[in-house]
């Protein structure tokens, strides 16, 4: 009897405990499931004008996570490259960097991709994203290489002056009509020399952005340039013709003297200068080109249309933007990833898009309030941006450029060997090996 007394003592006696124990954690004194706090240092480079735009979300990502220390260090834009590359190779490289989307394929390999258990997964990025940063940012195995900050195309800024002076009712919407616009706009002298231009495109030198300009003129025939596996499509025929070719001689059509769309010369100054100071009457740019424009000339009356099209086609534009990415070097890069994710929730872009004046990397932002109306042309074509898989951004330019610089020149090199020449080389960048 004292046994089954002693044992009846013994289980009150759990039940009460086990009842105090649910008790206690049910009223949070105790929480033996918690998660460790999250720590530890992040360190994310970046250039000057981003450095503001990002320090409010900063302090918002370290009240949620007190126990991680986020240094924001700023880094000079034109020795960005070469000051990452030195700290990458002694080892102190920075946890998150801050690359043009055109660098992406260059710097593949230094950059660590995101974990299977980050915040943000890849089916809620691929949810939200435009096809042009999916198409990007995301590898054939299904990995996120980078966060988009924002989405930036290439679209027409136009002087509303100048439109008006040479009584052009509205912006051209496809390339013929751009050529006559164009050439309603030229002034010369009585010996040719341009006083005026239309278009401030023709040649490499001092055209803003000529890479992007052509790599699209050749896209929007439907010419890839080159595809994910290394083919290279640039001197490719199509039924009876070369849409390349096509593409670039009308490009350099408006540097060509003897030609009706002459509007161009390599002695003039920087498009977009030309364009600032009232000399030209438009300009292929980025959104990021704006505030200089109104810097360089606050009084100038323009506007911007979208960029033009062929007369039949979709509406398509070329794709270049800021992408945070965390380094193969980050000693903590699960955190890395869980800061730069949290740039990519919708109020935190839309915060960070309306400080820097940029359009947005979010479905659900596109038809958000611009903080500047004029650059509602380049929300409406985040979507439909587009660019091409390439390699290296310097040399591919390079490429380019000495492909604009033969047709130009009319010498010995025309147009067609030209494109074969650059689609040559464009081979061997994307296949050193030669396979």
């Amino acid at each position: 009897m004292l046994k089954n007394l002693k044992s009846k003592i013994i289980a009150f006696a759990v039940a009460g405990f086990v009842i105090l124990l649910a008790m206690l954690i049910l009223t949070g004194v105790i929480s033996p499931f918690k998660a460790k706090p999250v720590s530890g240092q992040v360190t994310v480079w970046v250039p000057p004008q981003y450095k503001s735009a990002m320090a409010p979300i900063v302090t918002s990502f370290q009240s949620q996570y007190p126990a991680v220390k986020v240094t924001l260090e700023e880094k000079n834009e034109t020795t960005y490259e070469t000051d990452l590359i030195n700290a990458l190779a002694s080892g102190a490289g920075p946890d998150v960097i801050l690359l043009p989307s055109s660098d992406i394929g260059l710097w593949q390999n230094k950059l660590l991709p995101a974990p299977r258990t980050n915040v943000l997964t890849l089916d809620q990025f691929e949810s939200q994203a435009p096809d042009a940063a999916i198409a990007d940012l995301v590898t054939q195995k299904g990995e996120m290489l980078g966060l988009p900050l924002s989405v930036d195309t290439l679209a027409l800024y136009y002087n509303k002056d100048l439109f008006n002076a040479a009584n052009i009712i509205s912006p051209p919407q496809t390339w013929d009509d751009f050529a006559a616009a164009s050439g309603l706009m030229v002034a010369r002298l009585i010996n040719g020399d341009l006083t005026q231009s239309g278009a401030s495109i023709g040649t490499a030198q001092n055209v803003n952005h000529f890479f992007e300009i052509l790599s699209e003129l050749i896209l929007q025939t439907g010419n890839p340039i080159a595809t994910l596996d290394g083919h290279v499509t640039l001197a490719d025929k199509t039924g009876d013709s070369y849409p390349a070719l096509s593409a670039l001689n009308f490009y350099t059509s408006f540097a060509d003297p003897s030609n009706k769309n002459y509007s161009w010369t390599n002695a003039g100054p920087n498009s977009l200068e030309a364009f600032a100071q009232g000399q030209a009457g438009m300009y292929f740019g980025y959104a990021a080109d704006l505030e200089t424009i109104i810097t360089k000339n606050p009084h100038l009356n323009f506007s911007v249309a979208p960029f033009p099209q062929l007369a039949k086609g979709s509406r398509k534009s070329f794709a270049r933007y800021p992408v945070l990415a965390v380094t193969r070097a980050s000693t903590n890069p699960t955190i890395a990833w869980a800061f730069i994710s949290n740039f990519y929730t919708a109020a935190n872009q839309k915060i960070l898009i309306d400080a820097l004046g940029l359009p947005p990397a979010r479905r659900d932002l596109i038809h958000s309030l611009p903080p500047n109306k004029i650059l509602r042309p380049f929300y409406d074509q985040v979507l439909s941006g587009q660019s091409w898989p390439i390699p290296d951004y310097g040399r591919a330019q390079s490429i380019f450029r000495t492909m604009i610089e033969s047709a130009v020149s009319g010498g010995s090199i025309g147009s067609a060997d030209a494109i074969s020449r650059a689609a040559g080389q464009l081979k061997l960048l994307l296949n050193p090996n030669g396979q």
